[in-house]
């Protein structure tokens, strides 16, 4: 289910995109890092690649949170993708 609700919010946020708006909150980085990092696991799997993450659950940021997950997405699936 949680995969679902990223895909949602990740086809939202494309959509407010292409109208050029944006919904601005403060977020927690880890949680959203957790986020992208378990709905890219079976992709990372299937590669027998194992990702590990050291995180500080303290830090808070203010943006669009679903833009950050897609600069994390792309940046966890180009390294992935550098493995194979």
């Amino acid at each position: 289910h949680e995969s679902i609700r990223f895909m949602e919010e990740y086809v939202s946020s494309a959509r407010r995109q292409l109208r050029r708006e944006s919904e601005i909150s403060e977020f927690s980085v880890a949680e959203e890092i957790e986020r992208v990092v378990g709905f890219m696991q079976p992709k990372a799997k299937a590669m027998q690649i194992e990702v590990v993450t050291s995180l500080d659950k303290g830090l808070v940021i203010s943006g669009d949170r679903v833009k950050f997950n897609q600069i994390i997405s792309n940046l966890l699936a180009n390294a992935i993708d550098a493995y194979e």
